[in-house]
């Protein structure tokens, strides 16, 4: 029997190891329509088709698993860069710490401030600025730095560190007297009226 019309043995091979679905539904074709020309050609071509050059049966596969490896190495990347940029450090800003108490405490109906809450923030960094330069004071200084900013449990703590030796050591029982007597009479701790 001729194989006038029908795809040559090289031919079979190419569709073979380029367009495998067109081979396979040839194949099948000529299974059915004339299976001398399947038992000769087709058969030989798929049995053959490991040890001719140029062939690689795991080719397909070899592609998808390095489709494959690409896809989860962009996918943690884009996972690695999503949690960097979301992450939530640990250190906070004196200034955003400050916005948070005011905001829990504008709720709750407990914020007897009378300052804005942009003046608390300037007072905030006034206060940081200035605490920097209270670590260069003696304890009855950094006393009195805190008792004229009205801090007078801080300015409290200070003057009962000042040695009795001290210059100032009177001044300071003067200031530990009155704080104490006016938080007892329930005043802010702050100079009594006069």
């Amino acid at each position: 029997m001729s194989d006038i019309g029908r795809p040559s043995r090289e031919q079979m091979e190419y569709y073979y190891d380029h367009n495998r679905a067109y081979f396979d539904s040839m194949a099948e074709h000529y299974k059915e329509a004339d299976p001398d020309y399947y038992d000769r050609v087709i058969v030989p071509v798929k049995k053959e088709a490991p040890f001719r050059a140029g062939y690689d049966e795991n080719k397909a596969k070899k592609g998808l698993v390095l489709i494959s490896a690409v896809m989860v190495l962009l996918v943690g990347l884009a996972a690695a860069m999503i949690s960097f940029f979301m992450m939530d450090t640990e250190e906070k800003n004196p200034v955003d710490e400050k916005l948070e108490q005011l905001e829990e405490n504008s709720g709750d109906g407990t914020n007897k401030q009378t300052k804005s809450p942009i003046e608390s923030l300037l007072e905030e960094r006034k206060t940081t600025s200035e605490d920097n330069s209270v670590r260069e004071m003696n304890t009855y200084e950094k006393g009195m730095f805190y008792y004229d900013m009205g801090e007078h449990d801080k300015a409290l703590n200070y003057f009962k560190q000042v040695p009795e030796g001290d210059d100032n050591f009177n001044d300071a029982q003067e200031k530990i007297a009155e704080i104490s007597d006016n938080q007892n009479n329930g005043r802010d701790g702050g100079p009594a009226p006069k």
